[in-house]
């Protein structure tokens, strides 16, 4: 009789809808998961261990950390089983390796996709080489290398940590749902002398004037959003951590009246003469779909505070049909209560 090892992992789990792809085109989710890694390791510096399962119409990201000494099989054995459950049609593993390369070791970012199905053990990874500028921005060396194959002999030696051998037997497996709390929404508002124009990048000058002053002395307290109304301008501050869609909730302050033009404003990375860099990233969209985009480089002065900012206006693709701010209803039902922001005003623009 085999022996039993008795295993408990706990992993935070968090649950979204998935709107940006259809997980049973294999070649779009990949190119999805691709391009959204590289957006979050150039904002972030990095690549958090995670297991990532999509279903039909929702995805759940389990925040599995780096497994401790002696751990790692389980955690390869674990992402194989959890995607056997029903209704996952696709199941990825991401985070970081040290892959030699010429004799050193290098730092690289790692997708692994397994058989959703769980009949065949055959498998897709991408890897590729990173690493991390001042301020945590994240660089990239080289492109994305790819490769597929079945079975354990044909798994690259480099991550062959992270391919399930052996079987888990489940005796019991239970769920505590957890609810992230609603992010904090302060509100403030003021008048305009006349409606904003129906030209994006007008639109972001305006923002620029309203809230640059305050940027530069305290910095992105979260993401702002602008919502013009034919005479009145409402500037929401949304802080802390949330699972709502960034989108749904642009989308769900712009259906809360007569909306001209909105924006959003978030930290980012631009490419300033040939380096990534911290940003200040504001997009605006007028009624007709028309977006634009500035953005303003972080640098910090000795004290703390911005230098002179200077930015950068451009016009922006259109967003697809259904895929806008304005006029567009969230996937999502998203009840919002605002609370006034105290101790601050608004200038008149």
């Amino acid at each position: 009789m085999p022996e039993i090892e008795n295993k408990r992992l706990n992993f935070p789990v968090t649950r979204t809808p998935l709107t940006d792809v259809d997980p049973t085109d294999l070649a779009a989710v990949r190119t999805w998961l691709l391009d959204f890694t590289e957006h979050r390791v150039r904002n972030e510096g990095r690549l958090t261990p995670k297991f990532r399962y999509l279903h039909d119409k929702q995805q759940e990201l389990l925040e599995v950390g780096e497994p401790e000494l002696g751990e790692e099989r389980h955690h390869a054995i674990f992402l194989r089983h959890l995607g056997q459950r029903p209704g996952v049609l696709r199941r990825f593993r991401e985070g970081e390796l040290l892959i030699e390369v010429d004799g050193a070791h290098r730092r690289a970012v790692v997708l692994m996709e397994l058989d959703a199905n769980g009949l065949t053990d055959a498998w897709w990874l991408a890897w590729r080489m990173m690493g991390e500028r001042e301020g945590r921005v994240g660089v990239f060396h080289g492109d994305w290398v790819v490769a597929e194959g079945v079975g354990a002999l044909m798994f690259p030696e480099a991550c062959a940590d992270w391919f399930p051998r052996g079987e888990v037997v489940t005796s019991q497996m239970s769920e505590t749902p957890t609810e992230l709390p609603m992010p904090e929404i302060l509100m403030a508002v003021a008048g305009m002398l006349k409606p904003i124009a129906q030209d994006p990048l007008v639109a972001l000058e305006v923002v620029g004037h309203l809230t640059d002053g305050e940027i530069v002395k305290s910095g992105l307290n979260g993401m702002q959003v602008i919502a013009f109304r034919g005479l009145t301008v409402e500037q929401f501050l949304i802080r802390g951590r949330t699972i709502l869609d960034v989108d749904d909730l642009i989308r769900a302050i712009a259906q809360q009246g007569d909306t001209d033009a909105i924006a959003a404003i978030v930290p980012g990375i631009m490419n300033l003469e040939g380096l990534d860099t911290r940003a200040i990233i504001a997009v605006a969209e007028v009624r007709d779909g028309r977006r634009a985009q500035r953005a303003m480089p972080v640098k910090l002065k000795p004290d703390g505070t911005l230098e002179t900012p200077r930015f950068w206006l451009v016009p922006m693709p259109s967003p697809e049909p259904g895929k806008g701010w304005i006029g567009v209803p969230p996937t999502q039902e998203i009840s919002m209560f605002p609370m006034p922001a105290r101790g601050q005003e608004m200038g008149e623009g």
